[in-house]
């Protein structure tokens, strides 16, 4: 009967270890958040702003940096004197996303000397950041995959990222939806998301800030302010509709 008794309570003891253990683990991640939060309230650089989004402390596992299947051997430094396109996403559903960005790369290097509203082309560099839940074997081969049709930097990281709590508050990354946020050099967010005014208007869209997207939608405003006289139902169309424009001043052309 002794024998039952000590065998109950020593399970009992087990559980309560490894209650205390999860515990211990759940407040060391909380304290690394709020000391995180802290921190990007007083950002030194870009390189400072990334590594608080994925460096982890110390042995945890180094963050490594791929252009295609090149390594970047500096790590984050390569992007010192950067501003960024953050791309952050899972990895499902970002087939558009990718081909869009792709384009965005492509322009980025055409001409990269060219300088646009005060910007220099080449000053931008994109980076894609995923966030994944669990890093099984699936998700790996997943996220190869997708890196092969990616023509810019990636991040390789297989654990949960160590900033993912101010990706999800100070980026607004919320629902797996995917985002496009860019950084200055100095560290500072000019668009927690630049997505839509980049499937809006493409590089037309270049430095890809909020007011870029405004003065875009103003240019254009007396254009779609007539598209609705001709339809009043065309502010509902879906992401994937075309509008075919025609004319001209000879009857039998049109």
């Amino acid at each position: 009967m002794l024998s039952d008794y000590r065998k109950r309570l020593s399970g009992v003891v087990m559980r309560l270890k490894d209650h205390l253990e999860n515990s211990k683990v759940q407040i060391d991640r909380i304290d690394d958040y709020y000391r995180r939060l802290k921190e990007s309230e007083n950002i030194k650089g870009v390189v400072g702003f990334l590594r608080l989004l994925i460096q982890g402390n110390g042995s945890d596992q180094i963050p490594l940096i791929y252009k295609g299947n090149i390594q970047v051997r500096t790590g984050l430094e390569v992007f010192k004197k950067n501003y960024m396109l953050l791309f952050i996403s899972g990895l499902d559903s970002i087939g558009d996303e990718i081909l869009l960005l792709n384009s965005i790369y492509n322009r980025l290097q055409d001409n990269p000397q060219e300088v646009i509203k005060g910007f220099k082309k080449e000053d931008f560099k994109i980076l894609w950041i995923p966030i994944v839940d669990i890093w099984d074997e699936v998700a790996k081969n997943q996220f190869r995959i997708l890196k092969e049709s990616m023509k810019w930097y990636v991040l390789e990281y297989f654990s949960e990222l160590p900033g993912v709590g101010i990706i999800k508050n100070r980026l607004n990354y919320v629902d797996n939806k995917p985002i496009v946020s860019v950084i200055n050099p100095q560290g500072e967010i000019m668009n927690e998301n630049a997505m839509e005014i980049i499937f809006q208007w493409g590089f037309d869209a270049f430095p890809f800030r909020k007011v870029d997207g405004d003065d875009l939608f103003k240019k254009w405003a007396w254009f779609w302010n007539l598209m609705k006289k001709v339809d009043i139902n065309i502010e509902d169309m879906k992401r994937d509709s075309y509008i075919f424009i025609y004319g001209g001043n000879d009857p039998k052309w049109i």
